[in-house]
């Protein structure tokens, strides 16, 4: 499982590519992995103009909600280099929504 310390260890792989996605689907599907080589988390990008999406599935009860949110914000900077001013997460085990805002290269 993956904690604070470990979140730097995450690796990410990418399952699937959808150029133009039908209304509502995804544009890109990525497995997280933790530091012991299991998969805990997949991830959802729609991409947008100015914002992008983020749906993230866990399997992860033991994971915070604020360390769920720093898997994210390590994705979308180091993995693939959001462009978007602004990121709807919105995460699959309580339906919550938080909105990430890009300020000189990371996300808050």
């Amino acid at each position: 499982m993956v904690f604070d310390a470990e979140i730097e260890r995450v690796r990410f792989s990418k399952i699937a590519t959808t150029r133009q996605p039908p209304k509502g689907q995804p544009h890109e599907l990525w497995d997280a992995f933790g530091p012991d080589g299991s998969a805990f988390a997949r991830f959802e990008v729609f991409h947008g103009e100015t914002q992008w999406g983020l749906r993230i599935f866990d399997r992860a009860p033991v994971l915070t909600v604020e360390q769920l949110l720093l898997v994210a914000k390590r994705f979308l900077v180091w993995e693939v280099s959001c462009p978007a001013e602004t990121v709807e997460v919105v995460l699959a085990r309580d339906r919550s929504t938080h909105l990430l805002v890009n300020t000189g290269g990371d996300y808050v």
